[in-house]
């Protein structure tokens, strides 16, 4: 008798957002940066007159069934010559938005530590799903449109000119809520 190896959780997760996710993505005009095997590729692109769109898709480093979404939009001539050249340059820059699955700021999109165990395989569809659902509103900023609760800005920063590195000031961040704390008394 052969035993059919234990699909992980994380695998799970890459399957079903080739299947939910990536179509959204292409229906939208994006194509997936390098072509090959992968069901889902991490990276994707989109052309414009005047300015070309890029996603990407950061998964955990211990291969646990979360991610992040960055997303920017790049139209200075220089900086598409640059990718042009070296296409890996687009994701050096500090200046890049986030999807986050809640209002929190640079949220993971996650399967939670018991469903992975119980039902990954639903876990997965319903964060697959979430996302989709996310990413019109993520095209419409990209667009020109207002950011909503779910994208916020980077708060990195880094601005040799003012000579300032490292987080942005809460009034120059989009998207990022602005905490007021009372003085203690």
């Amino acid at each position: 008798m052969t035993s059919v190896p234990r699909q992980t959780p994380f695998r799970i997760l890459k399957d079903t957002l080739g299947d939910v996710v990536k179509p959204v993505l292409q229906g939208l005009g994006f194509k997936p940066y390098k072509s090959g095997k992968a069901k889902f590729p991490v990276r994707y692109y989109r052309e414009l007159p005047g300015r070309i769109d890029v996603i990407d898709f950061q998964f955990d480093a211990y291969a646990r069934p979360s991610f992040l979404v960055r997303f920017r939009s790049i139209d200075d001539p220089d900086d598409l010559t640059l990718i042009v050249e070296n296409p890996d340059a687009m994701w050096d820059w500090n200046a890049y938005y986030h999807l986050n699955p809640s209002h929190r700021p640079r949220g993971w999109h996650r399967v939670g530590l018991i469903t992975r165990w119980i039902a990954p395989a639903w876990g997965a569809k319903r964060v697959a799903d979430r996302l989709g659902s996310l990413i019109p509103a993520m095209d419409a900023f990209l667009k020109g449109g207002p950011p909503t609760r779910h994208v916020s800005e980077s708060i990195l920063w880094d601005d040799p000119a003012l000579g300032h590195v490292g987080r942005k000031p809460p009034s120059q961040r989009i998207g990022t809520p602005q905490r007021r704390f009372k003085p203690l008394s």
